[in-house]
């Protein structure tokens, strides 16, 4: 019996283990907009679950990491052989297997990561990753495979359940549900993949694949997308539903159920089949003061009382322009082609495909204007939509916002979306500028959020710069090699070791940081060396930063430094100057980076000379922060701490004189060197010679040198100086960059004055030199560049120089003292 019971109590103990191993770990980070908190392990995300006081508006976290939820299967035993599964982040439903009520007000990043797997079994409402939402944000994140149950509740339970957030308020923004699959056996339903019942909502970019199963007891309020936008204003951008929608009651619609708060759809659709009791429609089951603008539905609807596009129509009028609908409508009650009934709506340059759906009639009930029936053939002609107004890529008679294009292998034919994402295919070769490497032909843009395809032959090479809103790896491991190109967009996503930007050349990766903001710049070389930044500086701006795998005297260039440090050189750049409390600077590397001991290691910045900045400093073993830097930008590096990084031989720098840059240079020691090269850019990238200095040769002394650039262009100019040797060796200085007006500058001296005054500078301009009474004293033409004129015969007073710039007078006061 004795060892009957151990080999038993072993096995309950194993179950309890595997049921019951959740362990709430405190991420890194503060919860700052500076210093958020990382996500990175199933445990960080559970302990967000279990933390309610960090679920506050002030509270920021990003993930850092894919996370695999197949554990939360096992998790909370519901005592019926079941089990609760991961606790719902906010909400009120049961207090059953670890559930904190409340809402989430926060802002959560999920940067291009996922969560699959994830199980939640609760009720009965307030069911969802997020339980309920207080105006919260949420984006760059997508749900793999979850699993969503909910049962239970009373007549008094009607606050919606969910996939990813069942009720409140929020803003999100590239939000995606892949597969997956949400049941709902409670009360009442108001539930949908990815919201349940809102109260505000705000959605870009959005899309959910998951099935939805809705068998309540008394109602349904069902829909692919959202079950029911209450009140309040909700908006939605770009978002489509593609799962199948099945439920049990009535208001069922592929990508809303019912609304009743002042809700906008812009560019959305739907394909999923929804299977309803009635009042179903392909897109909405109920019409409700809303506005649809270039939106479709293409699921199969069955159900009483349907509509291929929309179901129950509402007394609250509703606007519908450039909508379609193509499936099959099967019930013969009260349906048709593109809804139930008519209503008391507007409907501009609408269509339905009067075969696919099976009916010769726009609408169940009521007239038929406003909605024009058209055969397949006609509706997979995009000529049928350009001739009423829409809106297609390749046409500009109807506008420039090509909503609309067309593919004969995609949507059956039918017009499709264009959206904001773009999926690079790689069918042909690796060039960005060819539309047959993107999904359907549809070259990216400015606004567009780039993803890379799993499986693609073929990867990008940059030929050019490019800007994005946003570029996602989507899981695969490559390196974009930005070359000489650059890279601009607003946040780079799904980054890791074996996935980031890479800076083999001059090209950099800029990114657009708001004021207060964090951002990641997932950047390298031969291996991943991220760096960090938070701007302070009271303003949105953009910076730059490119990876090099050294340290050089020379910044960027010249010979290797030989001190203890990182083998890495992070070179940072921004748009304006510094300002306000600078910026947050965390640097990354790897073990096998660090040349000696860093005991401790200290940041050290290039500026004509590498110098150790002695502001606030943390450091580990593999990263470095430095708080609140407020000096110039250029190459930092990071090394140890009582290391002096050598002076560059080579001190330049350039300085405007007018439309003059005067560039002056010395060097400490010469050997064997031969000349200075001097070569301008106005881009940083090509480069031109405008002039050339022979060098001393070999010198123990310092020796200094100076060259005027006369023909240099308004705004900004880039110079550098090549520095070669008699064996025909050569090295480049680092780039100095200034600004320049265009126009010549004047000096005066010396003044006061007593007999003469020296102008300098501006060769044939006009002068006039006025009393105080605003009489011509003297007047003439400058002859020369260094002119002296003669005040022996003037009194002694305050006068007024006036020289003419261009045809442009300007004055200065002129005080002349005896």
């Amino acid at each position: 019996m004795k060892t009957l019971f151990i080999p038993i109590l072993a096995f309950m103990l194993l179950c309890q283990h595997f049921s019951q191993a959740q362990t709430a770990v405190v991420p890194q980070g503060a919860g700052t907009v500076g210093n958020p908190f990382r996500i990175a392990t199933l445990e960080n995300l559970y302990w967000l679950s279990q933390n309610s006081a960090q679920w506050a508006s002030t509270k920021y976290f990003i993930q850092t990491a894919d996370i695999d939820a197949s554990a939360t299967s096992t998790w909370f035993p519901n005592g019926s052989g079941g089990y609760y599964g991961f606790p719902c982040i906010g909400g009120f439903s049961q207090a059953v297997g670890n559930q904190v009520t409340g809402s989430f007000a926060g802002n959560y990043d999920g940067q291009g990561y996922s969560i699959s797997n994830l199980y939640i079994n609760r009720g009965p409402d307030y069911v969802a990753l997020w339980g309920r939402g207080n105006n919260a944000t949420i984006r760059n994140l997508t749900l793999v495979n979850p699993t969503v149950l909910v049962s239970g509740g009373t007549s008094s339970n009607f606050q919606g359940s969910a996939i990813f957030m069942s009720a409140g308020s929020a803003n999100i923004d590239n939000i995606h549900i892949s597969g997956g699959s949400f049941t709902n056996t409670s009360y009442f339903g108001y539930c949908g993949a990815m919201f349940g019942r809102v109260f505000s909502v705000t959605a870009n970019n959005c899309s959910t694949s998951a099935s939805i199963n809705v068998n309540c007891t008394i109602g349904s309020y069902v829909g692919g997308f959202i079950g029911n936008p209450s009140s309040g204003t909700c908006t939605f951008n770009n978002c489509f539903s593609t799962g199948n929608v099945t439920a049990n009651g009535n208001y069922v619609g592929g990508f809303v159920g019912i609304m009743s708060a002042t809700s906008t759809f812009n560019s959305c659709w739907s394909s999923g089949n929804v299977n309803a009791a009635s009042n179903a429609g392909g897109f909405t089951g109920y019409l409700y003061g809303a506005n649809f603008n270039n939106c479709y539905a293409r699921g199969n609807v069955s159900g009483t009382n349907s509509g291929g596009f929309s179901g129950h129509s509402d007394s609250q009028p509703c606007t519908l322009t450039n909508c379609y609908a193509t499936g099959n409508v099967s019930s013969t009650t009260n349906s048709g082609g593109f809804g139930k009934d008519r209503g008391v709506h507007t409907y501009n340059n609408c269509f339905f495909d009067n075969q696919t759906t099976g009916k010769s009639n726009a609408f169940g009930t009521g007239v038929n204007t406003g909605v024009t029936g058209a055969t397949t053939s006609q509706m997979t002609s995009a000529s049928t939509f350009t001739s009423a107004g829409w809106d297609f890529i390749g046409e500009t008679t109807n506008g420039t916002n090509d909503f609309w294009f067309t593919n004969g292998s995609h949507n059956g034919g039918y017009p499709a979306i264009a959206g904001n994402i773009r999926e690079w295919i790689g069918t042909s070769n690796n060039s960005w500028a060819d539309p047959s490497n993107w999904r359907f032909g549809i070259l990216p843009t400015a606004s567009s959020i780039i993803r890379l395809t799993n499986g693609a032959p073929n990867l990008p090479v940059l030929s050019s710069d490019i800007t994005v809103d946003r570029f996602s790896f989507n899981g695969i491991n490559y390196l974009l090699d930005l070359g000489s190109y650059n890279l601009i967009c607003n946040q780079v996503l799904g980054f890791n070791t074996n996935r980031f930007v890479k800076t083999s050349g001059t090209g950099v990766l800029r990114l657009s940081i708001a004021n207060t903001r964090f951002a990641t710049f997932p950047v390298g070389n031969s291996a991943f060396n991220p760096a960090n930044i938070t701007n302070n500086t009271g303003s949105a701006d953009n910076f730059s930063i490119r990876v090099l795998d050294e340290v050089f005297k020379n910044g960027t260039s010249g010979p290797v430094t030989t001190q203890n440090r990182v083998r890495r050189t992070w070179d940072i750049s921004k748009t304006n100057p510094n300002a306000g409390s600078g910026i947050n600077i965390e640097l990354n590397w790897n073990p096998g980076e660090v040349e000696g001991t860093l005991s401790p290691a200290a940041l050290f910045h290039y500026s004509g000379s590498w110098t150790r900045q002695t502001g606030t400093t943390s450091a580990s073993s593999t990263s470095l922060t430095y708080t609140g830097y407020t000096g110039s930008f250029s190459p930092f590096a990071v090394a140890e701490f009582t290391s002096t990084l050598p002076a560059n031989e080579l001190i330049f720098q350039a300085k405007p004189s007018g439309a003059t840059a005067i560039l002056e240079w010395t060097t400490s020691s010469e050997e064997n060197t031969k000349n200075f090269i001097i070569e301008h850019s106005t881009n940083a990238r090509s480069w031109t010679e405008i002039g050339k200095i022979n060098a001393q040769g070999n010198s123990n002394t310092v020796s200094s040198y100076t060259f005027a650039h006369l023909q240099a262009s308004a705004g900004i100019n880039h110079y550098r100086l090549k520095v070669t040797d008699n064996d025909g060796g050569f090295a480049y200085s680092r780039v100095v960059a200034i600004s320049l007006s265009g126009k010549q500058s004047i000096e005066v001296y010396p003044n006061p004055a007593t007999s003469f005054v020296v102008i300098e500078g501006g060769k044939g301009e006009q002068y006039q030199l006025l009393s105080v009474t605003g009489n011509t004293t003297k007047q003439g033409v400058l002859i020369s560049n260094n002119q002296t004129l003669d005040l022996s015969g003037l009194p002694a007073g305050v006068y007024h120089l006036r020289i003419s710039m261009g045809g442009e007078w300007s004055a200065r006061k002129l005080v002349i003292s005896k």
